[in-house]
């Protein structure tokens, strides 16, 4: 078995991750929610390695405003003219 001095940095590694992949939905459907974002953790740093960045994240999404209620009033009705209801 051999064992390798690592206090020189000699058996470095640095952290490996997946790609970011999108995780469930947006939180709204419109007026600005947040998509979830994971990735995985595929390798550990060791020794002097660099460190693991974040495996979550959080982007904007469906920013778009959301459809109003109308507020205008209904105009009144108006009866038919007779010309309409009389067929040829």
């Amino acid at each position: 078995v051999e064992h390798l001095n690592c206090t020189d940095g000699a058996c470095a590694m640095d952290c490996m991750v997946s790609g970011w992949e999108m995780d469930g939905d947006c939180t709204l459907s419109c007026g600005g929610g947040k998509q979830r974002y994971t990735r995985k953790l595929i390798q550990e740093h060791r020794g002097l390695g660099v460190d693991c960045p974040a495996l979550e994240k959080f982007d904007d999404c469906n920013t778009h405003e959301c459809p109003r209620d109308c507020d205008g009033s209904w105009l009144s009705w108006k009866p038919c003219p007779e010309s309409c209801l009389t067929s040829r």
